[in-house]
């Protein structure tokens, strides 16, 4: 009878092994940050206001969080789809900023997960506790900007 060599042990190790590596969350915002955007006061959009509002736009559709009206808890999902008029998406134009002071955290995000042209996700964004807004913005490829504003609070 031939011995057969048994190597669950060695894979369950490494699975084990695999699984309690620490997992860096996307830290969206610090808590310094998010004191200084709350002292401030007006939040102003980046959109050309005096943009012709017959002109068709890519649109930003917030997926997640799905319920922005409930306090949520951190880490939180987010996760955007990006839906284009009648020209494809540039995922290299999406930008995002924090708060009133428009501080560009754009890098934060690209840095953690990959921006294509339907869309991003984030499984794990840091957020302190409080009230926070994020205004996004993306691009089409004939250089018309959509933009979105994504408020909610932590609990």
């Amino acid at each position: 009878m031939a011995t057969q060599l048994v190597r669950l042990p060695i894979v369950a190790t490494v699975l084990s092994f695999a699984m309690s590596l620490p997992v860096q969350a996307v830290v969206l915002v610090t808590s310094d940050e998010a004191k200084q955007s709350a002292k401030s006061t007006v939040m102003e959009s980046l959109l050309d206001s005096a943009a012709d509002p017959s002109v068709v736009r890519p649109a930003i559709e917030i997926r997640q969080p799905s319920l922005l009206s409930q306090p949520l808890g951190t880490p939180l999902a987010i996760e955007l789809s990006f839906l284009a008029a009648d020209a494809p998406i540039v995922p290299d134009s999406f930008r995002a900023y924090y708060g009133n002071l428009k501080l560009n955290i754009t890098d934060r995000i690209i840095k953690k997960v990959k921006v294509l042209a339907d869309g991003l996700r984030i499984d794990d964004a840091e957020i302190p506790s409080g009230q926070h807004k994020i205004l996004l913005i993306i691009e089409d490829e004939k250089g018309r900007r959509g933009e979105r504003e994504l408020k909610f609070t932590v609990k």
